[in-house]
C-alpha cells in the first residue's frame, strides 16, 4: 500500500512539474502577431485598431476589455479613462520622471492583460500609440504638472 501511495506521489509531482515548465516555457516565447504591415494611413489605423481589440495575455483580455471608446468606466477607487482623446494627457509628470503614452501601454499588457512585455518600440506599441494619438485629433493637449512642481 506505502508503494502505491508513494507511486502516486510522484506521479503528481511529475505532472505538476510538466505543467509548471510549460507554463515557463509558453511565457518566455517572444510573441510574435502577423498583421500585415500597412501601406496607407488608413491601414496604419485599422492596424492600431486591430492591435487594441487583440488580447495579448493569459486572461484573454484586451485593451477594449477595460477601456470603452467614449465613457470612463469606474472600478472601485480606479477610474478607466475612455481611450477617445486619450493622449491629450500624455506625456505626464508622475513619480518624479516623465511618463509617456507608450509606458503606459505597455504597464497596461503587462499588468492589465497579464501578458508578454513587449518593446516600446515593437510594431505592437507603436501601432497602438498612433491608434490613439489618432483617436485624439482635435482634443486639447493636457500635460498637468503634479502638485509638488512649481
Amino acid at each position: 500500500m506505502g508503494k502505491i501511495i508513494n507511486y502516486c506521489k510522484i506521479k503528481n509531482l511529475f505532472l505538476l512539474y510538466v505543467l509548471i515548465s510549460m507554463a515557463v516555457i509558453l511565457c518566455s516565447v517572444k510573441i510574435s502577431f502577423a498583421l500585415k504591415s500597412p501601406k496607407t494611413l488608413s491601414e496604419a489605423i485599422k492596424t492600431g485598431r486591430a492591435y487594441f481589440f487583440k488580447p495579448y495575455g493569459v486572461n484573454g483580455k484586451s485593451c477594449a476589455t477595460c477601456h470603452l471608446l467614449d465613457k470612463n468606466v469606474k472600478k472601485g477607487k480606479i477610474t478607466i479613462k475612455a481611450i477617445k482623446g486619450i493622449a491629450r494627457f500624455f506625456p505626464k509628470w508622475k513619480n518624479n520622471k516623465i511618463y509617456t503614452l507608450k509606458e503606459q501601454l505597455v504597464h497596461c499588457i503587462v499588468y492589465g492583460e497579464n501578458g508578454f512585455r513587449p518593446k516600446k518600440d515593437s510594431n505592437i506599441i507603436k501601432y497602438l500609440d498612433f491608434y490613439l494619438y489618432y483617436l485624439s485629433n482635435g482634443y486639447r493637449i493636457k500635460v498637468i504638472p503634479s502638485k509638488n512642481t512649481h
